[in-house]
């Protein structure tokens, strides 16, 4: 039996722009381009904006949205946040100073 949020994302449906995206990131996976991945990502990331995902980096007002690794460079982020109508969809992960990633 599917969960509630199981259900829901069985019901998702990806906008086009959203899988050319991922197909790309797939075919640089498979040749191995790195760089032709790194050019993908302005497209994925319209796509996600298209449909109303945000890509939140680390900031002050947006802390709570991640979990913090302890490192040198405090406030880089690893990985953004993506956030929906408000919903926070993936919580991610950014550089604290030493004493507030151990907390």
């Amino acid at each position: 039996m599917l969960s509630r949020e199981d259900e829901a994302q069985e019901d998702r449906v990806f906008s086009r722009q959203f899988l050319e995206a991922v197909q790309m990131l797939m075919e640089a996976h498979q040749s191995e381009d790195g760089d032709f991945a790194l050019k993908c990502l302005p497209t994925l990331r319209n796509a996600l904006a298209n449909d109303g995902i945000e890509t939140i980096m680390y900031g002050r007002d947006s802390a709570p949205l991640f979990d913090l690794l302890p490192g040198q460079d405090a406030g880089f982020t690893i990985r953004p946040a993506l956030v929906q109508n408000g919903k926070v969809l993936l919580r991610e992960q950014a550089v604290g100073a030493i004493r507030e990633a151990v907390r």
